[in-house]
């Protein structure tokens, strides 16, 4: 079994969770493109975790 930690982080930009990619600007209550454009445009959501940019990236960070 592998535990991967992460740390809470207040930012105003959806990141890669692997490069560090802007995915998208965060508003209050919004992202700037929606949830549904970024999945759109090949960004991979990962539920109660964040987003890769694409699959390659969520490819490379499950294989680190």
């Amino acid at each position: 079994m592998k535990i991967v930690l992460t740390e809470y982080k207040q930012e105003d930009n959806c990141k890669c969770q692997f490069c560090d990619t802007i995915i998208a600007k965060l508003t209050e209550n919004t992202m700037i493109p929606s949830a549904e454009e970024c999945y759109k445009n090949g960004n991979v959501p990962i539920p109660n975790f964040g987003w890769f940019c694409s699959q390659d990236c969520a490819s490379k960070y499950e294989i680190k």
